[in-house]
């Protein structure tokens, strides 16, 4: 199964030096799409999942190699739990799941 997620950070950071923040926050997430495979097709399973929202706590670093080139590492512990429905609305399994993600990321600032 694929999730793809639309996501909202709102971040702080705290500098260490002159290169490297802390940066803490929270992550608004919407899922937009899920894809189910099996048997080599793809099945769109995103209706059978009741709730669409998440919300959650990020935490990672941040380092500018150059003045206006960077790169970050963030976790975000997702806080609701997600599991699927069937047609009529009834839970698939007692199977629950949560969104617990590594983030890698390279960033490139316009200001002088």
């Amino acid at each position: 199964m694929r999730l793809n997620y639309l996501s909202l950070p709102i971040l702080i950071g705290y500098k260490i030096d002159h290169k490297t923040n802390i940066i803490l926050g929270v992550d608004f997430d919407f899922l937009a799409k899920a894809t189910n495979y099996f048997n080599n097709e793809n099945f769109d399973a995103t209706s059978s999942f009741p709730h669409r929202f998440d919300a959650g706590l990020d935490v990672g670093v941040s380092y500018k190699f150059t003045k206006n080139w960077g790169a970050e590492i963030r976790y975000n512990y997702g806080f609701k739990d997600f599991y699927q429905t069937d047609a009529s609305g009834n839970r698939k399994s007692e199977f629950t799941a949560a969104n617990r993600v590594f983030q890698i990321g390279a960033y490139f600032t316009f200001h002088k």
